[in-house]
């Protein structure tokens, strides 16, 4: 969708989101670090936007590679 995502970093999620650059991972359990990021988002109106970008832009290069 090329939305930020905030997840908890378990499974195979941490090979999906991109830390800082397409989302947060946050640790299972942890629900203070993951309202904070959130609310980070939700503040921060240009970060979400560039998360966006980037994530749009994997998408986009991963349609192209065909997999």
């Amino acid at each position: 969708c090329g939305l930020p995502v905030i997840a908890t970093a378990v499974g195979g999620i941490p090979e999906q989101v991109a830390d800082g650059q397409t989302g947060f991972l946050v640790p299972r359990g942890d629900h203070r670090t993951m309202a904070g990021a959130i609310h980070y988002l939700l503040e921060h109106s240009e970060k979400r936007q560039e998360m966006e970008r980037e994530e749009a832009e994997n998408i986009e290069a991963y349609m192209k590679s065909g997999q």
